[in-house]
């Protein structure tokens, strides 16, 4: 089988899905080639910041991920092992826009 494309995206998972959307609404001819048959359960994705919430937006998917349960991330605790919680830090909004605040997405893998 022939395949014609402009770019080819080695990887399926968070960033080459996104890169592959957003190419395609540009009309670019895109392969995304993925290895695993089954879903990789290693740590990706877990944290969406505001410039990717800002794209998520763009595709009209922010809400239905809103919706789906995730969470805004409010404060950053820093903890030990014999210490226990050892420092606390605000995390502020860039704006109070849905996008403009970090959100937590491992609410959702957890399901």
């Amino acid at each position: 089988m022939q395949q014609d494309a402009d770019v080819i995206i080695v990887g399926a998972a968070v960033a080459g899905g996104s890169l592959a959307n957003a190419l395609g609404q540009f009309g670019v001819r895109t392969l995304v080639l993925e290895k695993g048959a089954h879903r990789d359960t290693s740590t990706r994705g877990d944290v969406l910041h505001p410039p990717s919430l800002r794209f998520l937006e763009q595709w009209e998917a922010l809400a239905a991920l809103h919706a789906d349960g995730t969470i805004p991330i409010r404060w950053l605790a820093v903890s030990d092992l014999h210490l226990g919680r050892v420092a606390t830090y605000a995390i502020p909004g860039q704006d109070k826009t849905p996008a403009g605040r970090t959100h937590c997405t491992a609410a959702l893998a957890a399901r």
